[in-house]
C-alpha cells in the first residue's frame, strides 16, 4: 500500500517529480538494482514519455536491464500520441525497427507490434505481412484481441479468486488489451462493488482503480464518467489509484466531481490528494479562474479552488487528442 501511495503521488505531481525520478533512477542504476530502476522508469513513462526515452537513450543506457524492456516500449508507445510530431516520428520509426529486429527479444517485438496496432494501425498491415508468422502465436496478433483481453472478458469478478485472476491478467495484459475490454471490466467491477461492504468492497474498489490507471496510462477517457462518479458518490477512503487516474486524464468537468469529494471527505489525506488532482487538471488544460469549469467548481466548493495553487497561464500547454 505504501509503494502504491508513493507511486500515485509521484504521478499526481507530474512534471515536478521528474528531477527526483531522474536522481533516483541514476542511483538505482549505480546499485544495479534493476527491479527498483524498472519501477521508477515505469512511473517516468507515465509522466513524461519523452524524458523516459531520453534517459534510456543516454550514453550510460547499458545500466538499463532486461526488466526495463517493457517500459521502454511503453515509452515509445506513449510518445506516438504525445502531440509532439518530432517525437511521434521517432517513436514510429523505433517501434517499427523493434518489430522487425530479429535479434530483439520476441516478447519485446510482440509488445512493439501491439503498440503500433493500438496507436498507428495504418502501418501494421505491411509489418504483419513481413513478420506476422514469427509473432502470431504470442499474446498479440494484429487484427485480433490479445489472449489476455479475451481472458479478462471471461473471468467472473464476483469471487475472490476471480478478482485475483483479473489482477494477474492486468499485470501482463492491460497495456495491450483493447480499450473496450478494459471499459467492460470497469463496468463489471462497479456492479460487484455495489453489492459488497467494508473491506470486501474496498478490495473491489482498489482493483477497479487499477483498471482506471491502466486506461489513464493509455490516455483513454472511455471510462472517465465512472471516475467522476466515484468522486461524486463513493465513500471514503478512495483508492489512491483513482486520484492518480483523474489527475492524469481528468477534464474541466472533473473539477466539479473533485469539489463534491472535498465536501464529503474532511480528512487531510483525501483533501491533499483532491487538491493535487485538481491542480494537475487545471495546469494541464490551462484553466484560468474565469473558465466556466473553474467557476462551476468554485460555486460548488470555493474552498477547494482556493486551495489550488494556479500556475501561470502565460504559456498554456497544447491539448492532446484523446482516444475514446
Amino acid at each position: 500500500m505504501e509503494i502504491e501511495a508513493a507511486t500515485a503521488r509521484l504521478i499526481v505531481l507530474g512534471a515536478r517529480s521528474i528531477p527526483q525520478l531522474r536522481t533516483a533512477l541514476a542511483q538505482a542504476g549505480e546499485r544495479r538494482d534493476d527491479t527498483v530502476a524498472a519501477r521508477l522508469l515505469d512511473i517516468l513513462v507515465q509522466i513524461s514519455p519523452g524524458t523516459a526515452i531520453d534517459v534510456v537513450s543516454a550514453a550510460d543506457a547499458e545500466a538499463v536491464g532486461p526488466l526495463h524492456e517493457a517500459s521502454i516500449v511503453d515509452a515509445w508507445h506513449a510518445a506516438l500520441t504525445a502531440g509532439d510530431r518530432t517525437l511521434s516520428t521517432r517513436a514510429l520509426d523505433r517501434l517499427t525497427a523493434l518489430t522487425l529486429e530479429p535479434a530483439a527479444p520476441r516478447a519485446t517485438r510482440v509488445r512493439a507490434l501491439a503498440a503500433l496496432r493500438d496507436a498507428a494501425p495504418d502501418v501494421v498491415a505491411p509489418l504483419v505481412a513481413r513478420v506476422g508468422h514469427e509473432l502470431q502465436d504470442d499474446r498479440t496478433v494484429a487484427g485480433s484481441e490479445t489472449l489476455a483481453a479475451r481472458a479478462l472478458d471471461e473471468i467472473a469478478v464476483d469471487t475472490d479468486a476471480g478478482l485475483a485472476e483479473v489482477r494477474a491478467q492486468l499485470a501482463t495484459g492491460a497495456d495491450t488489451a483493447p480499450l473496450s475490454v478494459l471499459h467492460r471490466v470497469v463496468t463489471r467491477l462497479r456492479a460487484v462493488e455495489a453489492t459488497r461492504r467494508d473491506a470486501h468492497r474496498q478490495q473491489v474498489a482498489q482493483l477497479r482503480a487499477a483498471v482506471h490507471q491502466a486506461l489513464a496510462r493509455r490516455d483513454s477517457t472511455v471510462a472517465l464518467y465512472d471516475l467522476r462518479d466515484s468522486f461524486e458518490r463513493d465513500p471514503a477512503p478512495l483508492p489512491v489509484g483513482l486520484f492518480a487516474a483523474i489527475a492524469a486524464i481528468g477534464d474541466g468537468d472533473s473539477l466539479e466531481a473533485l469539489a463534491a469529494a472535498w465536501l464529503r471527505m474532511s480528512d487531510d489525506w483525501s483533501r491533499t490528494h483532491i487538491t493535487e488532482a485538481a491542480a494537475a487538471i487545471i495546469a494541464r488544460h490551462a484553466l484560468g479562474p474565469r473558465h466556466a469549469a473553474v467557476k462551476r467548481a468554485r460555486a460548488k466548493c470555493a474552498e477547494l479552488i482556493d486551495a489550488v495553487s494556479t500556475p501561470s497561464r502565460s504559456t498554456p500547454s497544447r491539448p492532446r487528442a484523446r482516444r475514446t
